[in-house]
């Protein structure tokens, strides 16, 4: 890859792609969740801040920081700050708990877990931290009660006050490790694979290039941020193209229409079967059917789709 290539993905990395992208429309709209909207000059804002708040708790690069949360606009900026102060992150899928939280802990030795005070209840099942965990940071405000060994429980306003105003963060190259991604465990336990800055950022450049999208799109996904088709194939694909990333809490049958229209998406990603599952919501005489009010998809641009799911899996 020559420097060209690589100034087009902002020196080859996710935060210096965000960065990158609030030089070039510092006032665009990049990421909505709920009713909240950042534009690409306060998404990268936000990014240095938490950045410069996980330097200050002594982490070196090549450190671990564990997020375990639901979907939200701080897992991206929590992610794309690990990256820019050096250090890899490990996306939890949020409805572990217990023995399957720990594991990748555990297997990653993260020093630190972002988390949040809705999954309080998950993060006691550990009872004690994985003896590598120094530092639990909620978002919002700590639990009552937390699981038994850390040094220290900080919210995210508390971290954020420890930061330096213009901290200098460490270089990152391209093949450089971003995150290590724990594989679902369908066949057998979880395998964690190491993922370099690179890696994400060349399949969002494809994916944006393939979709043709623009800075005029806005792209919307209900999928869980520790998996790709959230985070690469959404946010970072969008922000490749300067578009505008839309994330959902999550998937619903009953609503998923209803969020695309309210949310002026142009285009979003889907499993094999989310849009089976979406036509067979009830219509108002309790009966499914195609024909229902609530089947009557948006014109939207065509989908990126992945995988299957059964029908009757539809919730």
């Amino acid at each position: 890859m020559n420097r060209h290539e690589l100034l087009d993905l902002g020196g080859g990395t996710p935060s210096g792609l965000l960065a990158s992208r609030a030089a070039w429309v510092p006032d665009k709209t990049a990421l909505v969740f709920r009713d909240q909207a950042y534009t690409y000059r306060e998404l990268d804002d936000a990014v240095s801040a938490i950045g410069a708040g996980l330097l200050a708790l002594g982490l070196t690069p090549g450190d671990v920081v564990g997020y375990f949360l639901h979907n939200r606009a701080e897992y991206l900026t929590a992610g794309l700050a690990a990256t820019r102060a050096g250090l890899v992150g490990v996306p939890i899928n949020s409805a572990f708990k217990a023995d399957f939280l720990r594991y990748p802990l555990e297997q990653t030795g993260a020093k630190v877990i972002i988390t949040e005070s809705a999954l309080g209840d998950a993060m006691r099942s550990l009872g004690q931290l994985p003896a590598s965990v120094r530092t639990l940071i909620y978002l919002d405000q700590v639990p009552s009660e937390v699981p038994a060994g850390a040094e220290q429980v900080l919210t995210l306003a508390e971290l954020l006050g420890r930061g330096e105003a213009h901290p200098q963060f460490p270089a990152a190259g391209p093949e450089d490790t971003n995150s290590i991604l724990f594989t679902s465990g369908t066949t057998g336990r979880s395998k964690g694979v190491v993922c370099p800055n690179l890696m994400g950022l060349m399949m969002a450049k494809e994916g944006a290039q393939a979709f043709e999208i623009t800075p005029r799109d806005r792209l919307f996904t209900c999928f869980p941020m520790y998996h790709g088709m959230a985070t690469v194939l959404t946010c970072y694909a969008a922000f490749y193209a300067g578009a505008t990333a839309i994330i959902s809490p999550g998937f619903s049958m009953t609503t998923f229409w209803d969020e695309v229209r309210n949310s002026e998406a142009t285009q979003f990603n889907a499993l094999a079967q989310s849009c089976t599952c979406c036509c067979r919501r009830p219509s108002p005489n309790g009966t499914a059917t195609t024909a229902s009010p609530g089947c009557s998809p948006p014109r939207r641009r065509p989908t990126r789709s992945t995988g299957s799911r059964p029908a009757s899996a539809c919730t």
